[in-house]
């Protein structure tokens, strides 16, 4: 038991730390990067509806 409340423990500290670590690079990210090039367009952007054939 002690080993898995040791466990538990790091991986909530682990978590917390990465979800911080993600949130500042999410936040800060757009300051420094210029974005050049094209847009994103998925294959099947160009299709308003999507036809579903159920049986």
């Amino acid at each position: 038991m002690v080993v898995g409340h040791a466990f538990n423990l790091a991986m909530g500290l682990l978590g917390a730390y990465i979800h911080d670590a993600r949130l500042q690079y999410v936040e800060f990210y757009g300051r420094f990067f210029e974005g050049e090039g094209e847009l994103f367009t998925p294959l099947g952007s160009g299709q308003k509806y999507i036809n579903l054939l159920l049986k």
